[in-house]
């Protein structure tokens, strides 16, 4: 069962093609209930007037899970890459901070609308 605290905290995953170094890789992605972080900082005192902001939260950093490479010439075929093979394509994933950027954005998203799903009784 999913933590709920200001939305969802249980498993997002997802997954895209990228185009690094000329090869063409299809990458799945996931954050856990550990890669979440909140913007709130919680109860304050403002002019008299106690409050407390909840924030919201956000996916922070993410584990790339699988990465597979397409085949040359066979489009749509993937060969699935062994963690030595992936590393270095994890490595230039990591340091390209505007792709790193849209993953976390997408996987927010995806936990945004899982939370909205749970309030509503849906199952995931």
């Amino acid at each position: 069962m999913a933590k709920l605290f200001c939305g969802f905290r249980g498993t997002v995953s997802g997954g895209r093609d990228v185009t690094l170094g000329g090869k063409d890789f299809f990458v799945e992605y996931e954050a856990g209930p550990d890669d979440f972080e909140n913007s709130g900082i919680g109860p304050y005192e403002y002019w008299g007037a106690r409050c407390f902001d909840s924030g919201h939260d956000y996916v922070a950093s993410f584990k790339i899970t699988d990465v597979s490479e397409y085949v040359e010439g066979d489009s749509g075929t993937l060969n699935f890459l062994p963690d030595k093979d992936a590393e270095p394509v994890r490595k230039l994933i990591y340091d390209d901070d505007n792709l790193v950027e849209s993953i976390l954005t997408e996987l927010t998203e995806a936990a945004e609308t899982n939370a909205g799903d749970m309030r509503r009784g849906e199952d995931h």
